[in-house]
């Protein structure tokens, strides 16, 4: 307890430093104050597991980070766990290549242990296949990066994920190349005509690469509200446990078409409850 007040207290400190330098408002860790406080524990003699949450959402009770530090502290870990959004921390922003070249720098450097993701998936929602759905934005297999005669807001979102994708592959081959682990969400296959990530040739490298395998679990087992079949991918030990954990008879609430505010559900159901045990790979 008195090591983890230690590190509270340096992140604190960085985070004072920072905004003396001007770069930083109040609000969650900037990736410069990470950055900084990473390579400063890296100096230190004590061995400390640094887990960076991109694409997290809000903070939330039960979420990933409230896992790792609860059950990290349990077993006397030192564990510093960063989770930041795209929403909450525009200057996180992996799609901004200088963003982008930096958190590689970082992951270069060995500033993280291990990288959690889960880019946005809407445009490749099941439900988009449905009625009362959004219209399909991506092929299966041809025209997965982008559906031909996409314009406007939809053209622009299936760029911005195309770009976030290619980069959190690219960060998690880093990652992973230095020995650290890695864990990618995303909705199950669903199999034709639905688009999946795992599916896509750039995919199945990265794991071949990483020595990745999957898992396939229904979300409601978790405790959350619809089934939402999903899988986790990357080189965690213990990631099978989760693997076949599948709905037997839960009620749930509906999770597509829009609800009384005329909000698509897909929208709402991007949460759940975090329950992934990350171990800590040997690095060279």
């Amino acid at each position: 307890r008195q090591r983890q007040m230690c590190i509270r207290d340096r992140l604190n400190s960085v985070r004072r430093q920072a905004r003396r330098d001007r770069q930083t408002t109040c609000g969650s860790t900037t990736l410069e104050e990470f950055l900084l406080l990473a390579r400063r524990l890296r100096t230190d003699g004590d061995r400390v597991f640094i887990v960076l949450h991109l694409f997290s959402g809000r903070r939330r009770c039960g979420d990933l980070q409230d896992a790792l530090e609860r059950e990290s502290a349990l077993a006397s870990l030192e564990v510093v766990v960063v989770s930041v959004d795209l929403v909450s921390d525009h200057p996180w922003d992996l799609a901004c290549p200088e963003t982008f070249s930096r958190l590689m720098e970082g992951a270069s450097d060995g500033c993280v242990d291990a990288l959690v993701m889960g880019p946005p998936c809407s445009t490749l929602s099941a439900a988009r296949h449905l009625p009362g759905g959004p219209p399909p934005v991506r092929g299966r297999l041809e025209q997965f990066w982008g559906l031909e005669g996409l314009e406007g807001a939809a053209e622009e979102r299936v760029s911005e994920a195309n770009v976030l994708y290619l980069n959190a592959m690219a960060l998690a081959d880093r990652v992973s190349a230095l020995g650290g682990a890695y864990v990618w969400e995303h909705p199950a296959d669903r199999g034709p005509p639905v688009a999946s990530i795992w599916v896509q040739p750039e995919m199945l490298e990265l794991e071949d690469r990483c020595g990745a395998h999957r898992a396939i679990f229904d979300q409601c087992m978790l405790g959350a509200p619809t089934i939402k079949k999903t899988c986790l991918s990357g080189n965690i030990d213990g990631l099978g446990d989760l693997d076949g954990l599948t709905c037997g008879s839960h009620t749930h609430q509906k999770g597509h078409g829009k609800d009384e505010r005329g909000r698509f559900r897909t929208s709402l159901m991007q949460e759940y409850l975090s329950l992934i045990h990350i171990s800590e790979p040997t690095r060279p």
